[in-house]
């Protein structure tokens, strides 16, 4: 099926590129930055050890106020994002495609990105149900429909979803 894809979004982050550039060589691909991963702010790229021994983010391990901020609608890395805040960007893209078209897309993205997508797209209750999704890397998931609310999961690999 990658064959008849007709369009490639892609995160602007390298992994996503690389993994674009692997499945559908020579492509012209949509740089979309709404499609980029969680936000973790001023913890990025610092290990769990590093945040833990500064003494002003140490509540981020240890207090329940602040230690969801990976897996939370609501709490955040500080200058970070929470899953709400993913949601809109990627509600926002989803928004700006054309299902009349028919065009096979192919969407190149991230873990929580594709979350958000699959709690919009599969009309997932309560929100929190999405944290249960075992999402593969580098798996397709298909999907059908004629419109942003009418769109069917067809093919994917992961037995059960939740």
């Amino acid at each position: 099926m990658i064959q008849n894809i007709s369009k490639v979004y892609v995160s602007d982050l390298q992994r996503a590129i690389d993994t674009a550039k692997l499945a559908k060589p020579n492509f012209e691909y949509q740089m979309v930055p709404d499609l980029r991963e969680r936000s973790l702010g001023i913890f990025e790229g610092k290990t769990k050890d590093e945040i833990r021994q500064n003494p002003e983010y140490e509540r981020y391990y240890t207090n329940p106020a602040y230690m969801h901020f990976k897996d939370s609608f609501t709490q955040k890395a500080p200058e970070g994002e929470n899953y709400t805040d993913v949601l809109k960007r990627v509600m926002k893209f989803l928004r700006t495609l054309d299902f009349e078209k028919n065009d096979t897309i192919g969407i190149f993205s991230h873990y929580c990105t594709i979350r958000c997508m699959f709690l919009e797209i599969l009309k997932l209750e309560p929100q929190e149900s999405v944290f249960k999704l075992k999402i593969k890397n580098c798996e397709p998931y298909i999907f059908e429909g004629n419109s942003l609310e009418n769109l069917n999961l067809v093919s994917h690999n992961w037995g059960e979803m939740i």
